[in-house]
């Protein structure tokens, strides 16, 4: 049995509610690792949660797939 995008959030709210990414910095991506922290209002917006796994650096804020690209410093701010 496959379950589409609606029953896999029923299940999740029946059960401990949306699985979010943890987001250690603050800048709304997730951590590559996939760490997963529960969100109790199912939103995955709080402090701490994401729900993408895009950062390419959570421990700076300044760093993850929206933020401006430094030209010239040899760091990708911005994760492509």
């Amino acid at each position: 049995m496959k379950f589409g995008p609606a029953e896999i959030r029923s299940l999740q709210e029946l059960s401990m509610g949306d699985l979010c990414h943890l987001d250690n910095d603050g800048d709304g991506y997730g951590n590559q690792l996939g760490l997963t922290i529960s969100s109790a209002d199912l939103d995955c917006a709080d402090a701490n949660e994401a729900d993408d796994t895009l950062d390419c650096n959570d421990n700076d804020s300044g760093m993850h797939p929206a933020a401006p690209e430094r030209p010239a410093d040899g760091i990708d701010q911005n994760c492509d």
